[in-house]
């Protein structure tokens, strides 16, 4: 299997720089010259699958014994907090760019630190058949002589870590292999747990249809990774175990009335897909929704504002999203682009877009412009401005280059949707047309001056002939007991 890694000399270093050339800005804001370091590995991968890992920053880095990282969001904006070491580091997180299958970056900006700011970037090329050159370049701005002594040792460790790293996600793509690490759990509260687990398993095994799946979602409870219990879509899990939804939905509507589940309905952002509120019952809905990441209001009622969620109940496992990247471009794999253009730039994109529809946004604005991608057409090329302010329809064959242009006095970003519904979502109808669903949580209503998408429904109005002469004969509890099965 072929694979190479080397430090790329000082022309290299230049050459890349011109590509992905440092913000004036920036450079202008911190006294101190950036620290730049540029690798690069050659391997043998086909670039789509070897994407799908690369953008998982979270899991490569925890691959890497990195420290995991928590994140909080405050008025739109995303901070980040790790202990390195000694070291406790403070950040604000610059928004991602990417474009598909070819680069993305990210960037840091820290707070009362040592370091001012740091960005990274992960170029792929292509090489020869199924040969793929990754350049991974860091460029930090260190505060003081103290930030210097951090990075230059931090890089020595990263420089023998990647290798490893990387090595193991090509191998990963070919044997189609998905290893996941979890972080250690206290002995002792995971016999708490199995006895609360095992007491609801003997409750649910009297009521339930499929017992087998039962066994299975209680293996995958105690055995899966934190990360991946933290939000459940059924719809994922369904595929991956190949059952039929309607099975698994079945099983995990009693064990969540028995206690074994929390089921949230999360109001989605249609533009980022991010959740933005969860509630626990319909009838806490609101109205309006605001994304203060995207910056737009949305309706949560619409039909893709609103997906059901599985958590496992914290008596049976206490649950910490344990991450070691914010990973944004694997968190909205819809999202098929996503650049920040400075005040008065422009941009060209050789993109990677293939036969479909996109939907092309800008942040902040609410207007959308359109791509339809099909061989049918004859262009090849498109320019898009953030100066038009009616949308726009464009039709291109695949692969389209698209000039973006920012003719504005302050910075855009320019992203570009693949548009169509999430696959993976779980829908309020889905439950609706469900009758268990209506029978154990017979509750669940909708609040005053909401209306909600839940699908065709179809009612059926029955009349027992008799009814009265019924009652007189056998009383009324008897009788009502018997209308209420029937």
């Amino acid at each position: 299997m072929l694979f190479n890694h080397q430090k790329a000399t000082s022309e290299q270093l230049h050459q890349f720089k011109k590509n992905f050339s440092w913000s004036t800005k920036i450079l202008q804001q911190y006294p101190n010259q950036p620290l730049e370091y540029l690798w690069y590995f050659d391997v043998q991968s086909e670039i789509k699958a070897l994407w799908s890992k690369l953008i998982d920053t979270s899991t490569f880095n925890q691959s890497m014994n990195l420290p995991p990282i928590s994140f909080e969001e405050r008025e739109g904006r995303v901070y980040g907090h790790t202990k390195y070491g000694l070291f406790s580091l403070e950040w604000e997180e610059v928004s991602w760019q990417w474009e598909d299958q070819r680069t993305f970056q990210n960037a840091r900006i820290y707070k009362d630190s040592f370091l001012y700011y740091i960005r990274g970037i992960y170029l792929v090329e292509p090489l020869e058949q199924e040969e793929l050159r990754i350049w991974i370049y860091f460029g930090w701005i260190p505060r003081n002589w103290i930030g210097k002594m951090f990075i230059l040792l931090s890089m020595n460790i990263l420089w023998k870590r990647f290798p490893v790293g990387i090595q193991n996600m090509v191998s990963q793509v070919k044997d189609q292999r998905f290893i996941s690490q979890d972080s250690p759990k206290n002995p002792l509260s995971v016999v708490v747990e199995q006895k609360r687990l095992e007491e609801i398993k003997q409750t649910l095994i009297q009521s339930i249809k499929y017992p087998e799946i039962l066994e299975r979602l209680s293996t995958y409870i105690q055995s899966a990774p934190d990360h991946e219990i933290d939000r459940i879509r059924l719809r994922t899990l369904a595929k991956k175990w190949d059952l039929p939804l309607h099975q698994l939905l079945s099983v995990t509507l009693h064990a969540t009335r028995q206690g074994l589940f929390v089921l949230t309905w999360d109001l989605i952002c249609p533009h980022c897909r991010g959740s933005r509120k969860e509630v626990h019952h319909l009838g806490e809905i609101p109205q309006e929704m605001y994304c203060s990441i995207c910056e737009v209001e949305f309706d949560p009622t619409d039909f893709n504002t609103l997906e059901v969620i599985f958590h496992v109940h914290p008596s049976v496992r206490k649950v910490e999203k344990v991450m070691f990247c914010s990973a944004e471009p694997s968190q909205k794999l819809h999202i098929k682009m996503q650049l920040t253009l400075e005040e008065n730039t422009e941009y060209t994109v050789d993109s990677k877009l293939r036969e479909g529809l996109y939907r092309l946004r800008q942040s902040g604005v609410k207007k959308y412009d359109w791509l339809e991608i099909s061989s049918s057409h004859s262009s090849t090329g498109l320019h898009w401005s953030s100066q038009k302010d009616s949308p726009s329809s464009f039709e291109t064959q695949e692969f389209p280059q698209i000039k973006l242009d920012n003719p504005k006095n302050t910075p855009r970003t320019f992203m570009i949707e693949e548009y169509q519904e999430d696959q993976e979502a779980l829908r309020t109808a889905d439950l609706f047309n469900l009758q268990e669903f209506r029978d154990l949580f017979t509750e669940e209503a909708i609040a005053s001056g909401i209306k909600l998408d839940i699908g065709t429904q179809i009612i059926l109005f029955t009349d027992v002939i008799g009814s009265t002469k019924f009652y007189m004969k056998h009383g009324d509890g008897k009788a009502f007991a018997e209308i209420q099965k029937h």
